[in-house]
């Protein structure tokens, strides 16, 4: 389980901090607490949530 930081998933999503926090507070994005008071997020969970949310090119 690799797990990756606060400014990192905001890189991959194009997010705000602000926004993600949100999303963590409203319970929609799957976070690990850490005995610190930190955040992190698995990264399997976020790549997963970003093939989920991509929208696949029509090919003709």
């Amino acid at each position: 389980m690799e797990l990756i930081t606060i400014k990192q998933v905001c890189k991959l999503l194009a997010y705000s901090e602000s926004k993600l926090y949100k999303l963590v507070h409203a319970k929609k994005i799957e976070y690990v607490k850490l005995f610190n008071g930190g955040i992190r997020f698995k990264k399997e969970t976020i790549y997963n949530m970003i093939e989920k949310n991509t929208v696949k090119p029509n090919l003709y």
